[in-house]
């Protein structure tokens, strides 16, 4: 799930299913920093395993078109999980490859489409933020990782990527991206996007206390930055 409130919205955008268990267990944690009255919205990318080298692709290619039965390809694989189209998502949560069915695929297709036309909807709002984690435990566990296909290291180009696309330079407000990471999976220099965060125990869920944290301290951060922002237009009209 995502977030959705009468001004903001907080985005899920995998790179798994962590990232959108926190967002709602730190709903109205967000919404009283924001002083907004948030909501849980489903959305494309909240259970799903998207590799973070293709997260900017992806959100362009939801953003640009609709999803149809064409978008959803079944690999060839014994019980592997539908993917979209040519890009390294998995819907992890479907019916897999060796028990799906032409009527499986139109309706989930349709599924989808609703997921992916919600997913659109909220970055229309004024202020919106990509939220992206990739400190979920057992993803080194699972198929994508480990032949190669899923990539869940995060880094300053990743982020760099989101914020200078044609994409997101062509939306209109505030937009930004949060970033959860852990030491071990963040790679090369600190971005003022990423929050450094222990991964605890759990196997999906992740560290309640330290996301809390993390989300605290980022809105601070970037609230004081366009405060600064703000009133250096202001100073130069």
């Amino acid at each position: 799930m995502s977030l959705i409130g009468r001004n903001h919205a907080f985005i899920g955008c995998g790179i798994s299913c962590q990232t959108s268990h926190q967002i709602i267990e730190h709903r109205k944690q967000l919404g009283a920093a924001v002083a907004d009255d948030l909501v849980e919205q489903s959305s494309f990318l909240n259970w799903v395993y998207i590799s973070s080298d293709d997260i900017s692709a992806v959100v362009k290619r939801l953003l640009d078109r609709p999803i149809t039965p064409a978008s959803i390809h079944v690999p060839q694989l014994h019980h592997a999980a539908l993917m979209l189209e040519d890009f390294k998502v998995w819907l992890w949560h479907e019916k897999p490859s060796h028990t799906v069915t032409a009527d499986d695929i139109v309706n989930i297709a349709s599924k989808y489409e609703h997921l992916r036309k919600n997913f659109a909807h909220m970055f229309e709002k004024p202020i919106k933020y990509l939220v992206i984690s990739n400190v979920q435990n057992n993803l080194t566990e699972h198929y994508p990782f480990q032949n190669g296909q899923m990539d869940i290291s995060l880094n300053g180009e990743i982020i760099n990527r989101i914020l200078s696309s044609d994409w997101a330079s062509s939306l209109t407000g505030h937009f930004d991206v949060f970033a959860i990471s852990t030491k071990e999976r963040w790679d090369g220099i600190r971005h003022n996007a990423a929050e450094i965060i222990n991964p605890g125990e759990t196997e999906w869920k992740g560290p309640d206390e330290d996301w809390s944290k993390a989300l605290r301290h980022h809105l601070g951060v970037r609230a004081l930055f366009r405060s600064w922002a703000t009133r250096l237009r202001a100073n130069a009209a």
